[in-house]
């Protein structure tokens, strides 16, 4: 029965291959080619009669009469297209998932993703239903076409993949129907060997990495980590505590001192949306129609540095590297390659430094940043904006980290405006940026952290100790040899911890893993409490996941407490709002918080409360009101808008993951009840991460997704200004979600600007509850749990002591290593 079934689903599929048509069942709703035909021939014939009969100007009863005959015939066509649609998507439907690329049998794969070396061809099949090949049928597409190369030879009949370029790639085999499958590629290529012996080494498992190894293009946390362990020298120390100090132990000879600047003037101005709802300044107005000033007061640090500092390469750290950190990372030339930063940006003249209409000095590369001053080779002063003052976390505002100028931009030199005394830069180009985004980004082996970056192959990171790195900001030296951070399998890291293949694994959540860790002789965890959440997150820019009201209906679509048990197996909690359960606003507002929020549950009727009152309550005609009685899964009643568009809602979730995997099952079943046609699509998290950081920038045409499976963690500081505030909206990746609210701005703007006094902390706290408040009415994601993270780490390393803030490739410079 069930091969008849498969052979009838073919036979069917086919026939809407050949003739553009589909047909199923049997009886009076069959439609065939020729009736099709017939009725077009007929429609044709009564043009012509129509036009004829305006040509001879006869009675105008008969023209009327063949005018109605005409709509009739094209009412009657029109409904036949749209049967046809309808056979169409249901054979898809039917066939989801059964169009596949067929590899050898004795292929190898990673993780689920076949693995093809440099150079290598291999002869695949496409196949549907596991049955037909129809490789002769399908075009091809992938993210990176020079990765991989798709062929197919008439003359042979056969199907190729050859790999081009290293790296991670999905392919993409699509039939003239629509019906599509995808299969993940892992192209590999040579690597040199090292000879290790009497060296302590650490391997560190991870998923998949983007391989972003400087700031700008996304925060992955496992390219986080690389960073982490490769630059360095920052002014400003984090300690595990999550306490920031100036670093007097290895970059400052002493504390900044600080003088508050005589007082200007500016005027006032407020937060604005236009029409679009792009945020906007505007000036206070007083009533006569002038602007309304206020004084603000600037202030000034002066920064000392020690100068001893180098780089890894031997060349002296000097002022001039963390000047020339500030301007490039500020400058129109690195926007302009679409690189994020936030650095400076509370800095006296950094608005008329990125305004690329602000004039330059003759021969400058970039305008004059009046707040950035050199003042000798190991001294230079930073000057806060008065406007941006006070700030909660003050010091942050003007913390720097070098950047090897004499590799970013050999020619550049940092020089003084003798007008203003400020800085900008000569000898840097468009093409400089360029180069450091293409070609350092991925292979920074200039800088000045703990470890040396060896190279990133084959998805496996090599670092070694850098023997020109002094200490950390506490007097910690490394005493690791070489690290090697790699992508593992994701069912098994845990146990290829605890079987000595691996040292250290982070943020467990699974319980059985959980549960196979503690029971270890070989291995050990290091838990603390989560400081950021998981969550499904929505593009509140695009497609129906524009609209509040049909964010918070998924929300009541989703049964969270299944992916607590299921997932986590009670390894974890919920939470409704943007939060963690270890950052200290949750423990003191914890109460309040609660009880104000809404508390989102699996419930049809309040979701589709929430969609009626939307413009997403019609059926297909865009008037019929939607009757909720009449849907469900299997239905294939859906709800529509008033401009006849169906409510579909297209999730992109990684492959290999559990939440996926459950969402997969349980959210389109959940939301066909609410009229809502739930997808989901299973791809590699480089392509996640394009699609959620930078959907914003793609066409219409390439955006097809409006949510997705990830998790979250909060920076050190927190400040939400950098992840919700409107002026990222349409210009950033910071806002991710690209959420855009006065009543979110607002909050934000409160909580930073308060004193760091307790006085300033109570408000602080207040204002983060309103925010959490709003944010939760909006659901701009739906958090699915904060839980415990467990680091699974081999009994070899000794003493690592991981925070929710102070990660393992922090711990890794304090811990002991047996060799």
């Amino acid at each position: 029965m069930k091969r008849f079934l498969k052979l009838f689903l073919i036979a069917t599929f086919a026939f809407a291959i050949s003739f553009g048509l589909a047909s199923c069942g049997g009886g009076e709703d069959t439609v065939s080619k020729e009736e099709y035909d017939r009725i077009v021939e007929e429609l044709a014939e009564k043009a012509a009669e129509l036009a004829a009969l305006q040509e001879s100007s006869v009675a105008k009863d008969e023209f009327d009469a063949k005018v109605q005959e005409l709509l009739e015939k094209t009412a009657e066509i029109e409904a036949l297209k749209e049967e046809l649609d309808e056979v169409k998507n249901a054979v898809n439907d039917l066939l989801q998932g059964q169009l596949k690329i067929v590899p050898p049998a004795d292929a190898e794969y990673h993780d689920n993703y076949l693995v093809l070396d440099v150079g290598e061809t291999m002869e695949v099949g496409v196949k549907l239903a596991d049955v037909v090949d129809v490789a002769d049928k399908v075009s091809y597409n992938s993210a990176d076409p020079t990765a991989v190369e798709f062929k197919y030879d008439s003359e042979s009949k056969k199907a190729t993949l050859h790999g081009t370029k290293a790296g991670i790639v999905t392919v993409n085999v699509t039939l003239a129907t629509g019906l599509s499958g995808s299969l993940g590629v892992f192209v590999k290529e040579d690597v040199p060997t090292f000879d290790d012996t009497g060296k302590v080494k650490v391997v560190v498992g991870t998923p998949q990495m983007n391989g972003l190894f400087i700031a700008g293009f996304g925060n992955s946390s496992y390219d986080l980590s690389i960073r982490n362990l490769i630059h360095g020298y920052s002014t400003l120390w984090t300690t595990p505590g999550e306490n920031f100090l100036w670093d007097t132990e290895a970059v400052l000879v002493e504390e900044p001192e600080t003088e508050m600047l005589p007082a200007r003037q500016v005027p006032e101005t407020v937060l604005k949306f236009d029409e679009e709802g792009e945020p906007y300044y505007e000036p206070v107005l007083d009533e006569h129609g002038n602007p309304v000033m206020k004084d603000v007061n600037d202030k000034l640090f002066k920064f000392k540095l020690q100068q001893d500092l180098k780089w890894n390469d031997g060349t002296q750290i000097t002022a001039k590297d963390y000047i020339f950190s500030l301007l490039f990372t500020a400058s129109k030339q690195w926007a302009d390659v679409k690189a994020s930063s936030t650095t400076g940006d509370q800095l006296l003249g950094y608005a008329d430094y990125r305004n690329p209409d602000t004039p330059k000095p003759e021969g400058a590369s970039t305008p004059v940043f009046v707040g950035a001053k050199l003042v000798g080779e190991y001294e230079f002063h930073l000057i806060i904006d008065g406007e941006n003052l006070p700030y909660f976390y003050e010091t942050t505002m003007v913390a720097l980290t070098p950047a090897p100028m004499h590799v970013y931009a050999p020619e550049a030199d940092v020089v003084t405006d003798p007008e203003t005394q400020g800085t900008y830069l000569t000898g840097f180009t468009a093409e400089r940026a360029q180069w450091v985004k293409d070609v350092y980004c991925f292979n920074p082996t200039v800088s000045c952290g703990p470890y040396n970056f060896i190279y990133f192959k084959n998805q496996v990171v090599r670092l070694e100790k850098n023997p020109y790195f002094k200490t950390d900001g506490e007097g910690y030296a490394p005493m690791v040899d070489v690290i090697e951070q790699r992508w593992i399998n994701q069912d098994t890291d845990v146990y290829q911890v605890i079987a000595g293949e691996v040292d250290i694994v982070a943020g467990v959540i699974e319980s059985e893993k959980i549960e196979a860790l503690k029971t270890s002789d070989t291995a050990y965890p290091v838990t603390y409490s989560r400081n950021g959440y998981g969550m499904i997150a929505f593009a509140c820019d695009f497609g129906p996941t524009k609209e509040a009201k049909v964010r918070q209906a998924i929300g009541m679509l989703v049964d969270r407490n299944e992916f607590v048990q299921e997932i986590l197996g009670g390894y974890g909690v919920l939470v409704n709002g943007a939060y963690g359960l270890s950052q200290w606003m949750y423990q003191e507002k914890r109460q309040e918080l609660e009880a104000q929020l809404i508390q989102y549950s699996l419930n049809t009727e309040e979701a589709n409360d929430f969609l009626d009152e939307t413009d997403w309550k019609f059926e297909a005609d865009g008037v019929t009101p939607f009757d909720r009685t009449k849907a469900g899964p299997d239905k294939n009643y859906f709800r529509y808008n008033s401009k006849g568009e169906m409510l579909q809602v297209n999730h992109f979730g990684t492959t290999e993951n559990d939440i996926t995997d459950l969402i997969a099952l349980r959210l389109p079943v959940n939301c066909a009840y609410a009229g809502i046609k739930y997808t989901v699509t299973y791809g590699g998290f480089d392509t996640l991460l394009n699609h959620y950081y930078y959907g914003y920038t793609m066409d219409e045409s390439e955006r097809v997704y409006h949510a997705f499976n990830l998790a979250s963690g909060f920076g050190s500081p927190y400040d939400p200004y950098y992840s919700w505030h409107s002026v990222w909206v349409g210009k950033s990746y910071l806002n991710s979600c690209q959420l855009a609210d006065a009543i979110l701005d607002e909050c934000i703007e409160t909580m930073r600007s308060q004193e760091a006094t307790e006085e300033g902390r109570g408000n602080f706290a207040n204002a983060w509850l309103q925010f959490q408040i709003r944010w939760n009415e909006l659901l701009p994601s739906v958090p699915l749990y904060s839980n415990e993270y467990y680091d699974a780490v081999n009994n070899r390393v000794k003493d690592l002591q991981t925070t929710p803030t102070w990660g393992w490739a922090r711990a890794i410079i304090r811990a002991t290593v047996e060799a």
